[in-house]
C-alpha cells in the first residue's frame, strides 16, 4: 500500500494483480487491471502524479492524472521485489534479485547501479537525504549503502537484523537483532553506538520526533526513552492477546498494534488492530472482523487504512 504525500491518495496492490487507486478529495476509485500477473512493491512520487508496481519482468508506470496509458518500463529478466521514489523527484529506486538501481523515469535512464546478491531480494528499499545513499538488506551480514554521490558501496555490519528504522534525520539506523536487542548504527561512520536490550523482542517503532521507542516485549508494551534509556512506563497485554507489529499514530498518544502472522494464542487467528492510549496505559479499542492478515496500516487524520491479504489465495481486501 502507498499513500500520496498530500494524502489524498492510496494505492494498494491486490493479490491478482491488479491494482486499486483511492482518491479521497474526489471521492472516487480506479482500478489498473490486466497488467501483471503479480505485484511485489508500489509507490507514488512526490507530486502524486506516478506511480509505479514492480512484477515479474519490471516495473509499471502509471500516469494517476490519466493523461496516458500506463506502460511497462525497466524491464529486465530478472524480478524486481523492491522500489520507492527518491523524494521530491522521479528517480526510482529499484532492487532485484541481481542488482539495485536507480532510474530517471523522466528519461527512462539508469543512472547507478549496483550488483548485489540478491539474497534478500524481497527486502523493502530506502533512500536517505542526510547520506544521499540507498540502505536495502543484501546478505546475512549487514545492510548495504548504495551512495549515489560517488557511486561507493559500503555496509553496515550486523546480522539478523530485518526490521529496522531511521531517526527522521537519516543519521541514526535503529535495527531489531534476533528477539534481544535493538541496535543503533550511526549511517555516516557504518559503527553501532548504541544498544537497547530486551528478554523476548517481538516487535518496535520509533515517535515522529526520534525520542521514543515503543516495544512488544514479550507480554508488554515497553515506552523506552532514547537518550536516557529509561522505560517511562510499561503496559501488560491481557490474556489472549499478542503483537508481532507496533506503531505510533502519527500526532497522538496512541498505538496500534497487530499480528502479521497466526494468532499466539488460543485456535482461531487473530486479526485484529488494538489501539493503546499511552496516557492512560491501557488498551482502549478493538478494530475486528478482518478475515486475512493485515500487511500494512496507515491513518488519515485519525481515520486507519490497512491492507489485509486473505488466507484464501484469490481474495484481497483493503
Amino acid at each position: 500500500m502507498a499513500l500520496s504525500k498530500d494524502l489524498s491518495q492510496v494505492l494498494i496492490g491486490n493479490y491478482d494483480g491488479s491494482l486499486t487507486l483511492y482518491d479521497f478529495k474526489e471521492r472516487k476509485s480506479s482500478s489498473f487491471s490486466g497488467l501483471a500477473k503479480a505485484i511485489y512493491s508500489i509507490d507514488i512520487n512526490s507530486s502524486g502524479k506516478l506511480a509505479v508496481a514492480s512484477q515479474r519482468n519490471g516495473v509499471l508506470l502509471m500516469d494517476l492524472t490519466g493523461f496516458s496509458d500506463a506502460k511497462l518500463v525497466n524491464q529486465q529478466s530478472n524480478v524486481i521485489k523492491s522500489l520507492a521514489f527518491q523524494p521530491n523527484s522521479d528517480i526510482l529506486l529499484t532492487g532485484s534479485t541481481d542488482k539495485v538501481t536507480s532510474w530517471d523515469l523522466s528519461n527512462e535512464l539508469i543512472v547507478h547501479s549496483y550488483g548485489s546478491s540478491g539474497e534478500y531480494s524481497e527486502a523493502p528499499i530506502f533512500f536517505n537525504s542526510s547520506t544521499n545513499s540507498i540502505y536495502k538488506k543484501e546478505s546475512p551480514e549487514g545492510i548495504e549503502q548504495f551512495n549515489l554521490t560517488d557511486g561507493k558501496k559500503n555496509r553496515i555490519k550486523v546480522k539478523d537484523v530485518f526490521d529496522f528504522r531511521f531517526s527522521s534525520d537519516g543519521d541514526r539506523l535503529f535495527g531489531k537483532v534476533f528477539n534481544q536487542t535493538i541496535d543503533v548504527f550511526d549511517t555516516k561512520k557504518f559503527k553501532r553506538i548504541d544498544r537497547f536490550e530486551f528478554s523476548d523482542l517481538k516487535a518496535f517503532d520509533l515517535d515522529q520526533d526520534d525520542r521514543t521507542i515503543a516495544a512488544v516485549n514479550g507480554q508488554t508494551i515497553e515506552i523506552i526513552d532514547i537518550g536516557t534509556k529509561v522505560t517511562k512506563s510499561s503496559i501488560l497485554f491481557p490474556d489472549q492477546v499478542s503483537a508481532t507489529r507496533i506503531e505510533f499514530i502519527p500526532g497522538t498518544d496512541f498505538l496500534a498494534t497487530w499480528n502479521t502472522s497466526r494468532a499466539k494464542f488460543g485456535s482461531e487467528d487473530d486479526y485484529s488492530i488494538r489501539i493503546w492510549d499511552l496516557t492512560k496505559g491501557k488498551m482502549v479499542s478493538t478494530l475486528s472482523g478482518h478475515s486475512g492478515t493485515i500487511t500494512s496500516l496507515t491513518t488519515l487524520k485519525n481515520e486507519f487504512i490497512f491492507h489485509q491479504v486473505s488466507m484464501v489465495p484469490s481474495a484481497s481486501g483493503h
